[in-house]
């Protein structure tokens, strides 16, 4: 996977991000979700769960990328090595060993997710939870209530500045459920999100 494809990820989760912005109550694109999610798997945790205002970071990082202005940053290399080994991993699941038939539960979604993170991380030279640091940036120990950095990023959690989709939301003392909570405000408690869940794309 390339940094083009990488933008074009970012690009569709900003057109999506922005349909919910628009018509909140309007039912969710599911041709285009499935799309993202399966050129893309568990590129729809940063549709709910990343601040307007850091997906849009992102894509301004990968057009200077995909110009050639600058160099990839670690996180657009973590994604991409994330995506590609996801697809894999997921065809590999469906097709189960060869002449043998999958048992059922045999490596789950949320294995296979912990799988591909530790290759990811041997790829890349770091630590497993600064690998999910990188990939997830909303998870425990990752970004603080505020200021804290995302690979140079300001991600406020927490900080309720405002009620649009892009507002950060959480509150402090929530312990590991809290901090998994979606950044955008009411983000996993919308239809939308319902939507996904029902998809079976929430689950890394």
């Amino acid at each position: 996977m390339e940094a083009r494809a990488l933008l074009e990820k970012y690009v569709e989760l900003l057109a999506l991000r922005r349909v919910r912005r628009d018509a909140p109550e309007a039912p969710p694109p599911l041709p285009r979700l499935r799309a993202l999610a399966a050129r893309f798997p568990g590129a729809l945790r940063e549709l709910e769960r990343l601040p307007m205002d850091l997906l849009e970071e992102r894509a301004r990082e990968l057009e200077g990328v995909v110009a050639g202005l600058v160099e990839e940053p670690r996180w657009a290399r973590a994604q991409r090595l994330y995506h590609a080994g996801l697809t894999r991993a997921l065809a590999a699941r469906a097709a189960g060993p060869q002449g043998r038939t999958r048992e059922p539960g045999s490596m789950s979604r949320p294995g296979l997710t912990a799988r591909v993170v530790e290759v990811v991380a041997l790829e890349l030279g770091v630590t497993s939870a600064r690998c999910r640091s990188l990939l997830f940036p909303w998870t425990p120990g990752s970004s603080g209530r505020r200021g804290a950095q995302v690979e140079g990023l300001d991600v406020v959690e927490g900080a309720a500045a405002g009620a649009g989709a892009g507002a950060a939301a959480g509150a402090a003392g929530a312990g590991a459920a809290g901090a998994g909570a979606a950044l955008s405000a009411g983000a996993l408690a919308s239809p939308f999100a319902a939507s996904l869940a029902a998809l079976g794309l929430l689950d890394e």
